[in-house]
């Protein structure tokens, strides 16, 4: 196998791609840059006659590093990041590329199943990933189109396509996502009956959704996976899709909009409309035969669970801005009123927390 490296990938390019891209002409290959990626994968930026593409390489092996880095995360998390993640990846890929308007994600040039290695087009280019401007600066016509779009996945793949991986792994993955993401996050909660009844409502959405595979999901719908330049927006990192919830993608989104709703008052009014903005334009758009009563019921959870993730739970080790204990008193609220509030709706819930600020 071939590992990529910046002294040897103009004559992979040369040997396995150039008559994968239909744009070369000269063959100039300008500036190789190392852009990220990082123990499980690497990822380069080349410029190949004006135009960038990206090398995205799988390198087996290099989850035992990872694990030893990561030791706070628990061992079954790293299921996700299993060797044969690309090939999900690719899968999950080209159904997004299909069901979304053109520019939204990277078109595959080519796919190296010998070396691990995806060849990408650019998206958005010269844009910033989403978390670096989320807290200065919230664009709610990206907003529309994020709602839009994730719907628009929906719609496409609704009881259309088969699970991306074998049954086991598939199940495996997304027990353990909602395992961390909303199951073990409500240890905050200083209430004990309000703690129990979050956690029993928790269960169930566990217990319920796991049984639910009729969308493909991003499954990361985080900010460092969005793209944004100017007005325009994309989303990239498909290797944890899988088919699921059609509450999974729209509900790491919004939990990320009240978040900042919770902790940045520069950014809070945005933020509100924001967050309303998404929620109207994804079920407005949305054309699939369930109850929007019940998804509704779900996507609290899912809400609300998420945002804990952030504050409490795994993601907090990464996210060195959610540890002011204000601001997390704030979140765990509209967490708690997002979950036991059974008869409002999301926005009402939402609306309600808002004007108590």
């Amino acid at each position: 196998m071939i590992i990529l490296n910046e002294q040897n990938i103009a004559d992979y390019i040369k040997k396995f791609l150039f008559d994968k891209l239909d744009f070369v002409k000269d063959g100039n290959i300008e500036k190789i840059i190392p852009v990220s990626g990082g123990l499980v994968s690497a990822v380069f930026k080349v410029r190949i006659d004006d135009r960038n593409i990206y090398l995205k390489q799988a390198i087996p092996g290099r989850l035992d590093k990872l694990k030893e880095i990561m030791r706070k995360l628990p061992d079954d998390i790293f299921i996700i990041f299993n060797d044969n993640r690309q090939y999900a990846e690719v899968k999950a890929l080209k159904i997004f590329e299909q069901a979304m308007p053109n520019g939204f994600t990277p078109h595959l040039f080519f796919h190296d199943t010998e070396n691990n290695v995806m060849a990408l087009s650019e998206v958005c280019s010269g844009g910033h990933l989403f978390v670096d401007t989320m807290n200065k600066q919230i664009n709610i016509k990206i907003t529309e189109i994020l709602g839009k779009n994730i719907a628009l996945l929906s719609n496409y793949t609704y009881g259309k396509i088969q699970k991306l991986r074998d049954n086991k792994t598939e199940e495996e993955i997304r027990r353990i996502k909602y395992k961390y993401e909303v199951g073990t996050v409500w240890q905050g909660i200083t209430d004990k009956n309000k703690r129990e009844e979050a956690q029993k409502r928790a269960n169930n959405f566990i217990k319920n959704s796991l049984n639910i595979n009729k969308v493909l999901v991003h499954g990361d719908y985080y900010e460092r996976n969005i793209l944004i330049r100017d007005d325009q927006c994309a989303v990239v990192d498909f290797e944890e899709g899988h088919l699921g919830d059609p509450v999974e993608d729209i509900g790491k989104l919004s939990a990320s909009y009240c978040l900042r709703i919770a902790y940045f008052e520069k950014v809070r009014q945005d933020a509100f409309d924001s967050i309303l903005k998404l929620l109207r334009t994804f079920f407005s758009n949305l054309k699939i035969p369930e109850s929007k009563v019940e998804m509704e019921k779900r996507l609290k959870v899912m809400i609300a669970g998420v945002m804990l993730l952030s504050v409490d739970g795994l993601r907090n080790n990464w996210l060195p801005w959610v540890h002011d204990e204000n601001k997390r008193k704030l979140a765990r609220e509209l967490a708690l009123c997002l979950i036991l509030d059974n008869d409002k709706e999301i926005e009402t819930v939402i609306i309600d927390f808002y004007k108590k600020l």
